[in-house]
């Protein structure tokens, strides 16, 4: 009876450690994958304000998302741009994934403007269909309450 109750113990504890190892790997492939998202915001963000910044707006475009470039269309997109941007450096200082929605985040960006005025704003990327997008901020449907700064 002794050897019956240790034998149903040890095959307890083997089923549990496979569940563990299990959800262990689960969430390094998770992690992995959330780095490569991650890599790519950095790299969609600095290309878009490298367009930005050269007043390459047509460039800047499409890393809008798709909606507002069909709602928007080029022609208006370019007429709301404010240029202020050109040639002023603008970098990455945080990156702020959204808790229920790790498809949603907010960048903190440094802008330091050709005058010398510096100061620190929020954009806000969506991913879509393995891509990460720059929400622009259009009169169209404003929102009620928005994380991100106007553009």
């Amino acid at each position: 009876m002794r050897y019956l109750f240790l034998s149903t113990i040890y095959l307890v504890v083997l089923f549990f450690q496979g569940c563990l190892e299990k959800q262990s790997s689960l969430a390094k492939t998770a992690n992995s994958h959330d780095i490569g998202k991650e890599k790519q915001l950095v790299q969609r963000f600095q290309n878009y304000w490298q367009h930005r910044s050269s007043c390459e707006i047509e460039k800047a475009f499409y890393y809008e998302l798709p909606y507002q470039q069909y709602l928007l269309g080029l022609q208006e997109y370019l007429s709301q741009m404010d240029r202020r941007y050109c040639d002023a450096k603008v970098s990455l200082e945080k990156i702020e994934f959204n808790k229920e929605n790790p498809n949603i985040a907010i960048i903190v960006r440094k802008v330091k403007l050709k005058n010398g005025h510096q100061y620190l704003a929020k954009d806000k990327w969506i991913y879509v269909d393995n891509q990460w997008y720059h929400k622009f901020y259009q009169t169209i449907f404003p929102p009620e309450e928005e994380e991100a700064d106007f553009q």
